[in-house]
């Protein structure tokens, strides 16, 4: 009886891990390659956990992107407060408008039509990534540049995956699992207070904080 509550309360821990993204620190780790990248994504796929992410690394970007992770910022960028009236009729004081966005997208965008399922994983090297569609629970979008999603972000979003502090995200309803800019990322937990909401522009501050506003 007793062993059987241990693996039931090891089982239901396991349950409780399994939708939160997590960041491996390589500070110590050395002589990395893409075959231990590779295993240690095995290790945690084991253990039904799910691993989006390195930090504290001098490991080639491309090679990261490769083996499906993401270099992660070592501090987190917190989301700047919102106002008492964060949607203003005033136009000088608002985001520039959706149109006036997609008229600066990169020669090299990348578009697809389609929704973007579970387990996928959709990469726009050195451009904006556009997707007219929904991203689910479980799929990930990269891109150098911006991300547009004219649906619903359900799962992972990483916009400027090279380092890029300008990049932004814009989706039109945001229930994501992570969102990330230039390696500064936010956790669904942290992302709570914005749940839900459309037509939803993120872009990261000088300062690293994340500001998230309807246009």
């Amino acid at each position: 009886m007793r062993t059987c509550a241990k693996q039931e309360n090891a089982s239901c821990t396991q349950r409780f891990f399994q939708t939160v993204p997590f960041v491996a620190d390589l500070q110590q780790a050395t002589h990395l390659t893409s075959d231990t990248l590779e295993q240690l994504k095995q290790t945690f796929q084991h253990h039904g956990l799910l691993l989006v992410g390195l930090t504290n690394h001098n490991l080639d970007p491309d090679l990261l992107l490769k083996t499906g992770l993401a270099h992660i910022a070592t501090s987190v960028a917190p989301i700047q407060a919102p106002q008492n009236n964060p949607i203003s009729n005033d136009t000088s004081q608002t985001r520039p408008a959706l149109s006036s966005l997609l008229e600066n997208l990169s020669s090299k965008t990348k578009v697809l039509k389609h929704h973007i399922r579970s387990g996928q994983r959709i990469y726009a090297p050195e451009g904006d990534l556009v997707i007219i569609g929904l991203v689910g629970a479980g799929a990930e979008v990269i891109a150098d540049g911006n991300i547009f999603i004219l649906g619903a972000l359900r799962g992972r979003a990483f916009a400027g995956a090279k380092g890029e502090n300008d990049a932004f995200i814009y989706c039109n309803e945001l229930n994501a699992e992570l969102i990330s800019i230039a390696g500064n990322y936010q956790t669904m937990e942290q992302l709570d207070l914005h749940k839900g909401k459309t037509n939803c522009l993120i872009t990261l501050e000088k300062d690293e904080t994340m500001t998230i506003k309807a246009l």
